[in-house]
């Protein structure tokens, strides 16, 4: 299968542990200059519909940053789960409830290691930092941690 923005390859190996195995998940808004998620009803929904799952327990929350345009999430998985069709499940609820139109598909990487979970978490939590939108990232209220 050709990779490109229609169709983007999430098939896993078999011999992939997901019990072990965190993704960093990147979906946008289809038309980003939009910024949709810049209203705070949106955001507030992403986010709530981000928790539920957590609760759950379809997915694992290690880390998640709503920017306007755009949803950062590091996440693992249960074992069983297919993680296409919970990342897929999630946005079609969320352009249902919630009127996001996203654009098609969404980008993953597995992180394969204990330093690329760390670079992948900084680069969520500093992406509105990047952007301009803050000053430092704790400021920024739709960025979502697990609860200690």
């Amino acid at each position: 299968m050709d990779a490109g923005r229609k169709s983007l390859p999430h098939d896993l190996p078999n011999w992939i542990d997901l019990h072990h195995t965190v993704f960093f998940i990147t979906c946008c808004a289809k038309d980003r200059t939009l910024q949709p998620f810049a209203s705070t009803d949106t955001a507030r929904g992403i986010r709530n519909s981000i928790l539920h799952r957590v609760r759950s327990r379809i997915w694992w929350l290690h880390a998640a940053t709503i920017m306007p345009d755009h949803v950062h999430l590091v996440l693992g998985f249960p074992l069983k789960a297919d993680v296409s069709k919970c990342v897929r499940d999630w946005k079609r609820w969320t352009a249902r409830t919630l009127a996001i139109d996203w654009q098609r598909d969404f980008f993953e990487h597995r992180l394969r290691s204990e330093e690329d979970f760390q670079e992948k978490t900084r680069y969520v939590l500093e992406n509105p930092v990047r952007a301009g939108l803050v000053d430092d990232w704790r400021d920024w209220p739709f960025t979502i941690l697990p609860e200690a």
